[in-house]
């Protein structure tokens, strides 16, 4: 046998070497232990696995449960009511107007209201078959009654018929809508009429 201090041949089964006087059991012993630490190595390499395997899954479960959670809470948020859309008759009926004067209907605009217009059509007889249709706010058509130059959103001149289709702004107001015959001296007009006022609330 070998020393596995000096490396040296001596007598097998020597305990100690007859030429360095050191232990021959060094190396039997450090034999012995290395299946030992070679398990403990793998032993700890497995758990380090095993380790990272659970850790990457319960991340896995924390995003999953994170998603289904916003999800959840994404559904629960009602969704925003849509604008409906609403038509009001304003007039939908004949008449006359007499000579010399005029006729009038009122309506509003309500709160909240968008994409406001109004509609309407009208014809007229009698004479010259002819009348003058205007549209316009309570400020102008007050200044119209004093006999004050007033702002039209519509006026529709001496005709015998026509459509009207007038935007109006999205704020609570008053309009009036005219038929004037004031230009008439002698002649009253029969009007016949249908106008709503529509929009989005």
């Amino acid at each position: 046998m070998l020393c596995p201090s000096c490396s040296k041949e001596i007598p097998d089964g020597s305990v100690f070497c007859n030429l360095c006087g050191k232990s021959t059991q060094l190396q039997s012993a450090n034999k012995s232990n290395k299946p030992y630490v070679m398990f403990l190595v793998g032993l700890a390499v497995a758990g380090a696995i095993a380790l990272a395997v659970y850790l990457y899954k319960d991340s896995q479960r924390a995003s999953e449960t994170q998603n289904t959670t916003g999800a959840a809470t994404a559904q629960a948020v009602p969704a925003a009511p849509q604008p409906q859309p609403h038509s009001v008759s304003v007039v939908n009926n004949a008449f006359t107007v007499d000579a010399g004067l005029y006729a009038s209907y009122r309506f509003e605009v309500p709160a909240n209201a968008k994409s406001v217009v109004f509609n309407g059509h009208f014809t007229a007889t009698g004479g010259s078959k002819d009348i003058r249709v205007f549209l316009l706010n309570e400020d102008e058509f007050v200044n119209m009654q004093n006999g004050h130059d007033a702002r039209m959103l519509y006026d529709s001149g001496k005709v015998t018929q026509a459509t009207i289709a007038v935007p109006l702004p999205e704020t609570p107001m008053t309009y009036h809508l005219v038929f004037d015959n004031r230009f008439s001296l002698l002649t009253p007009k029969a009007v016949q009429v249908h106008a709503t006022l529509d929009y989005l609330q």
